[in-house]
């Protein structure tokens, strides 16, 4: 995903058949292109239910079908010959990616759409919350008969939502309007309408196909 919470193409490839000599093959370029990254999760469509197994941190994993996404805005390409099949994908996303800068560019807030939506919706929430300081970064923020004990130092919180959303959570706004403090630190970078300028100003879609 992107910033704005949108498919983000990163690579394709064109292959005899899938399976696992292809797929090998792919994730070497896929590497060598973008090397490692930490806690990197790769599901293959039609295995995401595999998901619920995985050991890192799954929030935002974007649970529409990719590949059907793809197929529905490209299938008048479908019976072209296959280099006329990739010129037609390297106009297509080349007209993708500007369509995309241009919406980042005119995006005005600092989070991108869906980060900026989902920090709205927070922000509602925590004006109901009551506050109480143990020290300069850690709180109570306290709903009802419920409470939950913020810590912006660490960027956590007890319900669990901060950290692994790495977004502010409802408790974790309330301390920081507590605190006289803005969210904008308290938030990933990768959410920022500067990364997503970013991405589509410096995006190379990476495409091979094995050489026999």
């Amino acid at each position: 995903m992107d910033a704005a919470g949108t498919i983000l193409p990163l690579a394709y490839d064109v292959v005899d058949s899938e399976n696992d000599a292809s797929w090998k093959w792919f994730f070497e370029q896929f590497k060598q292109a973008y090397g490692e990254i930490t806690s990197m999760c790769v599901v293959q469509i039609g295995m995401r239910m595999v998901k619920r197994h995985a050991t890192v941190n799954r929030t935002w994993t974007m649970t529409s079908n990719i590949v059907e996404s793809l197929n529905a805005v490209t299938k008048e390409a479908r019976e072209l010959q296959i280099f006329d099949l990739l010129e037609y994908m390297r106009t297509f996303l080349e007209r993708w990616t500007k369509e995309k800068l241009l919406k980042a560019k005119g995006t005005f807030t600092y989070l991108g759409y869906k980060f900026n939506k989902e920090l709205e919706k927070n922000s509602t929430l925590s004006q109901k919350l009551r506050v109480r300081a143990s020290t300069d970064h850690i709180h109570t923020a306290i709903d009802g008969v419920m409470w939950y004990i913020v810590c912006l130092e660490s960027k956590k919180c007890s319900c669990d939502q901060f950290q692994l959303d790495q977004l502010s959570c409802p408790h974790a706004l309330a301390a920081l309007r507590h605190r006289n403090e803005t969210y904008e630190n308290y938030c990933s970078p990768y959410y920022t309408r500067e990364s997503m300028l970013r991405t589509y100003e410096m995006y190379h879609l990476l495409f091979t196909t094995p050489v026999k």
